[in-house]
């Protein structure tokens, strides 16, 4: 008698988690709307190489990379984090028309490690949004070379970040938005 309680218990347990699972959002946290027409999306993931045996550093990083974007009308400073596996980024309707990456920088942490990479652009790397679309940088490469102290960045596979986010969120209206690629380097 007591194993049957157990097993409907359990049963039941994996239904309500099916039903419940089953009715999770694919649509993205803020859909677009009259007073939210633009997006700017992407991904980001920084590479090391040459990192001494010991630092224990390992990567590639995703997530928590931070890119700091320069309001090129105000000065202000906008700070964007990825998030997850995918190192996904977004702003729901950038206040300006222009924006100047300022600096990406990542705090990883392990279990015997701590660091700090950052990366200070230093020429205008400027990204135009497109207002009433989906602004899409991309996947940008960060890498670092530790031997000879060299990093640099590109934004590529654009098609690859619009399919995850067509994955991630099936439901949502900004699949059906005009997406454009912005390019930076």
């Amino acid at each position: 008698m007591k194993d049957s309680k157990i097993i409907i218990g359990f049963t039941l347990l994996i239904f309500v988690f099916v039903v419940f699972s089953s009715c999770a959002t694919t649509k993205f946290s803020k859909e677009p709307d009259e007073s939210i027409t633009t997006l700017l999306v992407g991904q980001i993931r920084l590479e090391t190489y040459g990192i001494p045996i010991g630092y224990e550093l390992k990567g590639p990083y995703t997530s928590p990379i931070q890119i700091y974007l320069e309001n090129m009308s105000t000065g202000e400073i906008a700070k964007l984090e990825s998030k997850g596996s995918e190192g996904f980024f977004s702003m729901i309707n950038p206040s300006a028309k222009s924006y100047r990456i300022q600096k990406i920088y990542l705090k990883a942490f392990g279990e015997n490690y701590y660091a700090e990479f950052e990366f200070i652009i230093s020429s205008e790397v400027i990204l135009n949004i497109n207002e009433g679309k989906v602004n899409n940088l991309g996947l940008i490469e960060w890498k670092y070379d530790y031997n000879y102290k060299r990093q640099y960045a590109d934004n590529l596979n654009y098609e690859k970040t619009k399919i995850w986010f067509e994955e991630k969120y099936p439901e949502s209206v900004w699949n059906k938005k005009e997406w454009v690629n912005i390019i930076l380097w």
